[in-house]
């Protein structure tokens, strides 16, 4: 069932369908026409001929959502209202994302709606937990202006298996080939869905906003994941040279399981970039942020 949206960009109760992007703060449009330009040898640029044939529009939607904005779209209360809200999120992205969606963009007072060749494909949905806050996120959705041509997955599948899937989490943890990873303080968790969209695009003028946009895009990929941690050890993790070495040159190419104790769930996968940096040239605190994609490991 494709997302129906109104009022503050989604709403609606999940059980239906649709799902509340509580807190949206802003929205970024990029629209794109790409003429097809032809000159001659020996011609300037004023002679050359354009017909614009194919035209784009992407954007996306910030903003930061709260325990409190949530509690009344599920049977679940307080922390397990935001987990449920959060795997709903999560769920827009899915390999198979029908005929696209239905959003309605109050700042622009445009409904984009794939019955009318203005439906939306969602290519990726972000949320970010800032260290030592439990009960407010910041998100990121990110979509195209597309109406889809493949089969459509279940949103509540995902959902259901996210929640079934949760474990309790006591601290969080970093174990790479079995053993743990120093993190010292984690300013900041994120966890981003994505897929990669092909988008062919076509102008005419039967499309319901009027300007003559129409496109059909096709997934290319199943859903990837990627987790990126921030944070800062010190000494009272251990010797900072040891710890900077191990992320330098210890932690690629091998298996990551993360413990998660904000939304309770096991991630696992390969890290794919590390970055540390000694504050002012000591080594009494070492800044790193650590990303790694979410997936089955061969090695």
């Amino acid at each position: 069932m494709p997302v129906s949206v109104e009022g503050p960009y989604f709403s609606g109760s999940p059980q239906d369908g649709t799902l509340n992007l509580y807190g949206g703060s802003s929205s970024d449009v990029l629209r794109k026409t790409q003429p097809n330009q032809q000159s001659l040898p020996g011609q300037d640029e004023e002679q050359t001929l354009l017909s614009p044939l194919t035209g784009s529009e992407e954007f996306s939607i910030d903003g930061t959502t709260n325990i409190q904005m949530v509690q009344g779209d599920f049977f679940s209360t307080g922390i397990d209202a935001l987990h449920e809200w959060i795997f709903n999120l999560e769920s827009l992205v899915q390999a198979q994302q029908g005929d696209g969606y239905v959003l309605t963009d109050p700042m622009r007072d445009i409904t984009y709606d794939p019955a009318n060749k203005t439906g939306l494909l969602i290519d990726k949905a972000e949320w970010t937990v800032q260290g030592g806050t439990k009960d407010v996120i910041d998100w990121n959705v990110s979509f195209q202006l597309s109406s889809g041509v493949q089969d459509v997955a279940s949103r509540f599948s995902y959902v259901s298996e996210e929640i079934n899937n949760q474990t309790p989490v006591s601290d969080d943890k970093l174990v790479v080939s079995g053993t743990d990873v120093p993190l010292g303080d984690i300013d900041s968790f994120s966890r981003e869905r994505s897929v990669n969209l092909e988008v062919s695009e076509l102008l005419n003028s039967t499309d319901a906003l009027g300007d003559g946009f129409q496109s059909l895009g096709v997934l290319q990929s199943g859903v990837e994941g990627e987790i990126t941690l921030d944070g800062t050890v010190t000494r009272n993790d251990g010797d900072i040279s040891q710890i900077a070495n191990m992320y330098a040159r210890n932690l690629h190419g091998r298996q990551v399981e993360y413990h998660d104790s904000f939304t309770n769930r096991i991630y696992q996968g390969i890290i794919s970039q590390s970055n540390s940096t000694t504050n002012e040239g000591t080594v009494a605190a070492l800044d790193y942020r650590i990303t790694f994609n979410v997936g089955q490991s061969f090695v």
